[in-house]
């Protein structure tokens, strides 16, 4: 597939050509590409292009989308700055927050879905999974996790999960937890 960088421009660059979409998404915050070949960018608002269009999605529940990242079911899920995690279903948003979730913040620093349609959400008090049907919540006191507050979050080719935060960078394979 094509390959999207965010710089003070959007940039496409498809193996051979660079393609530049200028100025009409700054800032931007997260790309993903979802299973049926949509690309989607958060900021201070949520597009999406089709290969053709773009369109501005409305609904989510706050003006500054921090991170965004498309499952398996191609349902989008969003973290904001202050209204917690949301998904949309391509009609629908359903909001996950502190009144619905073990969240202990609203502020979502990262979100990111992996082959087995888990999400693993990044706050700056912990990691919180989700897997359609219940939540857990890593911390500090549950894992080798260097510090509780958790900015990146990237899963590898293997399943292997990296987590990224103020102390230190980490992994996961869903057995052992190494440090780096």
């Amino acid at each position: 597939g094509d390959l999207w960088i965010s710089t003070q421009e959007l940039l496409k660059f498809d193996g051979t050509t660079w393609t530049e979409y200028q100025n009409q998404f700054w800032p931007i915050y997260s790309i993903d590409q979802g299973p049926d070949g949509t690309i989607w960018i958060g900021g201070n608002d949520l597009k999406k292009f089709d290969g053709i269009n773009w369109t501005t999605v409305t609904g989510y529940p706050d003006d500054q989308i921090m991170s965004l990242s498309v499952d398996e079911n191609n349902i989008l899920w969003v973290g904001t700055s202050f209204e917690g995690l949301a998904s949309f279903n391509g009609t629908n948003w359903s909001v996950y927050n502190k009144d619905n979730t073990p969240f202990r913040e609203a502020w979502i620093m990262h979100v990111r879905t992996n082959s087995n349609n888990e999400k693993i959400i990044g706050t700056q008090k912990g990691l919180y999974s989700f897997n359609d049907v219940s939540w857990s919540e890593i911390k500090t006191s549950n894992s080798s996790l260097p510090s509780n507050y958790m900015e990146k979050i990237s899963v590898g080719m293997t399943g292997k999960k990296w987590f990224s935060g103020i102390h230190g960078l980490c992994s996961f394979d869903n057995h052992e937890w190494i440090s780096y």
